[in-house]
């Protein structure tokens, strides 16, 4: 069993599934670069065998509506769920960022004004929303990059206590 939040012998929901850490701190990073607040254990599937009732894994994110486009201002502090309050806490729950690259992320800023200019040509945003959604998205990655950082230097500083504790 894997415990998703909390102690280990609190009411917290626990999971059979394998590798759900990785899972979730995929789940929490992409919720925090999205702005999604709408991730509420309803919105977080399981998939089950139907013949054999043998958990499968975690299902693909999905209710995402609750994101970008939806605010007119995103930032680090917006509330959030299902572990935290804000997106910011709730990012300190990420156990591991070994599995991002971050440089990946540096056209997502464009990529985002350019996949969501179908919005702006329709009617259903102005550029100033469209410009916001993108300059959110590149606040987003910079907030999360420092945050890695800050992270990283951390577990260094503790590593090297613990080593210098252990050598006296």
């Amino acid at each position: 069993m894997f415990l998703l939040c909390g102690a280990p012998n609190s009411n917290a929901f626990k999971t059979p599934i394998k590798n759900a850490a990785n899972f979730l701190n995929k789940m929490i990073t992409v919720d925090f670069l999205i702005a999604n607040e709408d991730r509420h254990l309803n919105n977080l599937g399981l998939i089950r065998n139907a013949e054999t009732l043998k958990w499968i894994g975690f299902a693909p994110i999905f209710d995402n509506g609750t994101s970008l486009v939806f605010h007119s201002k995103a930032n680090p502090n917006i509330v959030c769920k299902p572990f935290k309050d804000t997106h910011s806490e709730q990012l300190r729950l990420v156990t591991s960022f070994d599995w991002l690259d971050l440089s990946k992320l540096n056209t997502l800023s464009d990529e985002a004004h350019n996949n969501y200019s179908y919005l702006y040509d329709a009617g259903y945003i102005t550029l100033e929303r469209l410009r916001q959604i993108s300059s959110t998205v590149k606040e987003r990655v910079d907030t999360l990059e420092e945050h890695i950082q800050k992270q990283s230097l951390s577990q260094n500083i503790y590593a090297n206590f613990e080593e210098k504790t252990l050598s006296i």
